[in-house]
C-alpha cells in the first residue's frame, strides 16, 4: 500500500505505541504542549502528534511556533509531530484549511464536525478520501453516519486506494463490526485518543476502545 505521507508507514509500525490525534491549549484543549507531551512519554509511546484545529480563513494562534515547540519536545526514542485536524466543508469534501498551511503541518487530520444529510455526508466522505492534502479520516464514527457493511468496506478500500489512513478513535468508539472489516480490509488504521487534556492520552499497547453496538 502507498501512502502519501511517507511518515505514515513510520507510525503504522509504532501503532501500538502511539496517539496520533490530541489537541493543546493553543486551541480548545486544556494543557500546554509540553503537559501533554510529558503526559504521552509516561504513558509509555514513542510516537505523538499534536493535531490542532485550524482555519482556512485565519488562526487565532501562529501555527509556526506551534510547530516549533511540539517538535522541541521529541528526544531520545520519543517522536512528538506537528498535525492538522481540519473538517469537512461541504458534500463537495471541501476542506478548512489553507493549502499553505497543509504543507507546513507533518500530519493532516480530516473530519467531520458538521451533521449533513446522509446523502451529502457520503458524498463528502469519498471527496474528502479523494483529496491529496490528506493522510488521516478523524473519528470516521463521530457523528453516528450509520454506514452499512457494505459502504463501510466500500470506504475502506477507497482509503487504501488512495493512501489515507483510517482513525480507531478512543473518543468516538468504532463499532466492533466495523473495525473487523477495517482490519480485514488491508487498509491502514491508527489508534487516537483524540485527547483535549493530557489525562485522556492513550496508553501504549492499549486496546482501543471499541462501540459495544453492533
Amino acid at each position: 500500500m502507498k501512502f502519501r505521507n511517507p511518515l505514515i508507514p513510520e507510525l503504522l509500525a509504532m501503532r501500538d505505541f502511539a496517539d496520533t490525534h490530541a489537541h493543546t491549549n493553543y486551541a480548545d484543549g486544556a494543557d500546554s504542549i509540553e503537559a501533554m507531551a510529558e503526559q504521552a512519554q509516561r504513558n509509555g509511546l514513542h510516537c505523538f502528534a499534536l493535531t490542532e484545529h485550524v482555519r482556512a480563513n485565519g488562526l487565532t494562534y501562529d501555527y509556526t511556533a506551534f510547530a516549533q515547540q511540539v517538535t522541541a519536545c521529541s528526544g531520545k526514542d520519543f517522536m512528538a509531530i506537528n498535525g492538522t485536524e481540519t473538517k469537512v466543508l461541504d458534500a463537495q469534501g471541501a476542506l478548512d484549511i489553507s493549502p499553505e498551511l497543509a504543507h507546513a503541518s507533518n500530519l493532516r487530520i480530516a473530519s467531520f464536525h458538521d451533521r449533513m444529510t446522509p446523502e451529502m455526508h457520503r458524498t463528502a466522505v469519498r471527496a474528502m478520501l479523494r483529496n491529496p492534502l490528506i493522510d488521516i479520516w478523524g473519528h470516521p464514527c463521530a457523528l453516528d453516519a450509520d454506514y452499512t457493511i457494505d459502504e463501510w468496506i466500500s470506504l475502506c478500500l477507497l482509503a487504501k486506494q488512495n493512501g489515507v489512513v483510517i482513525e480507531v478513535s478512543n473518543r468516538y468508539p468504532m463499532p466492533a463490526a466495523l473495525f473487523d472489516i477495517l482490519k480485514e480490509s488491508g487498509c491502514g488504521y491508527l489508534y487516537a485518543s483524540d485527547a483535549h487534556d493530557a489525562q485522556s492520552i492513550r496508553t501504549a499497547r492499549s486496546l482501543p476502545v471499541i462501540a459495544v453496538r453492533a
